[in-house]
């Protein structure tokens, strides 16, 4: 049976490497270059950004397609509210992680956890799809029937353009992402 003394240096050795993995990773050195991962595996910005132009075009596509008065009602929602939308989607995330945690402290809540968060990542695809939408109504301003189709359009080469720079992307996606989940999550407590 090992020591406490041994548990305890080997904790020491293990949060020492760690700090100094770390320091590696923040601070290369001077004579080190960091390697371009985007051109060493051959990701070239005209090809990401087609690649998220698909996606956006079929997320979108896929929402509008299975519930076009639901995807309008919450795209009208995020054109008329956005800041409260953005607040009410940051207060479900919260909740969302606050809920996992408790959860997944007992065995049972394990069950229920694991469905919920796919549950969680199909609202959070809906939520970026109508957001691409929401994105498109700003810029077209188009009216009539083929509105949100043409919206979808605009909206998906506009996002993924952002999305397309790299100091953009992630805070271009949690935008969005948090805005369409604060619009969905609005819609259903008023429903309620």
């Amino acid at each position: 049976m090992p020591s406490t003394r041994t548990k305890k240096s080997s904790s020491v050795a293990l949060a020492v490497a760690f700090a100094a993995g770390v320091v590696c990773l923040v601070e290369p050195a001077a004579a080190q270059s960091i390697p371009d991962v985007s051109r060493e595996f051959g990701f070239d910005p005209v090809l990401a950004f087609l690649g998220k132009l698909v996606l956006n075009l079929a997320l979108g596509a896929v929402v509008l397609g299975v519930a076009p008065e639901f995807s309008r009602s919450v795209v009208d929602r995020i054109r008329s509210q956005p800041v409260e939308s953005f607040l009410y989607g940051l207060l479900t995330y919260v909740a969302v992680v606050a809920l996992t945690v408790l959860l997944a402290l007992t065995i049972v809540g394990l069950v229920v956890v694991l469905p919920g968060l796919l549950v969680l990542a199909v609202v959070g695809l809906v939520a970026n799809g109508v957001a691409v939408v929401a994105v498109g109504t700003l810029l077209a301003e188009s009216s009539g029937e083929s509105a949100l189709w043409e919206s979808l359009a605009v909206g998906a080469v506009a996002v993924s353009l952002l999305t397309a720079i790299p100091p953009l992307m992630e805070p271009v996606n949690f935008l969005l992402g948090t805005v369409g989940m604060g619009a969905i999550a609005a819609r259903y407590w008023e429903r309620r």
